[in-house]
C-alpha cells in the first residue's frame, strides 16, 4: 500500500543555503551604507560585489529565467541606491 502523503523533502544542501547573517556581516553592511550616505560611492560598489550573486540567485529561482533575473537584480540594487541617496 503506497503511503498518502509524500514524504518531506530533504533539508536543502548546506553547500546550496546562502550564508546565514551574524552580527559582523550585518554591522560591515550598515557601516558602508552610511558611509555611501556621506557620499562614499566606494562603499555601494562593495554593497554591490558582495550581494550581487546572492541576489541574482534568489531572483533566478524565483523567476526561473536568467535575463528576467538580471533584469531583476539591476531594479533592486538600483532601488537600494535611490533609497539610499535620499535618506
Amino acid at each position: 500500500m503506497r503511503p498518502l502523503l509524500k514524504s518531506p523533502p530533504e533539508s536543502p544542501d548546506p553547500a546550496r543555503r546562502p550564508p546565514e547573517s551574524s552580527p559582523d556581516r550585518d554591522a560591515e553592511d550598515v557601516e558602508l551604507m552610511r558611509r555611501f550616505k556621506r557620499g562614499d560611492a566606494k562603499a555601494f560598489e562593495l554593497l554591490l560585489r558582495k550581494h550581487k550573486k546572492p541576489v541574482y540567485n534568489f531572483c533566478l529561482r524565483m523567476i526561473g529565467d536568467r535575463t528576467g533575473a538580471e533584469d531583476a537584480m539591476q531594479e533592486v540594487f538600483l532601488r537600494v541606491f535611490r533609497h539610499l541617496a535620499r535618506s
